[in-house]
């Protein structure tokens, strides 16, 4: 399990990298999860995850803290 907290620290691109090889570990067979968690009250951080999503191709389970 890898959890990755504070997001907005870590530079798109960086983040872009670890979700593509997200993308490929997933196409090796194994099974893969994404949890993305944001605030009830933050919008931007949802769609944020949504555009990551589509980004890779992969789906994420969207959780509200």
């Amino acid at each position: 399990m890898l959890k990755l907290m504070m997001y907005i620290r870590l530079p798109t691109k960086s983040f872009l990298d670890i979700m593509i090889q997200f993308k490929e570990i997933a196409k090796n067979g194994k099974m893969l999860f994404t949890n993305w968690h944001f605030p009830t009250d933050d919008e931007d951080m949802l769609k944020a995850g949504q555009e990551f999503s589509k980004m890779v191709s992969l789906q994420f389970n969207y959780i509200k803290y």
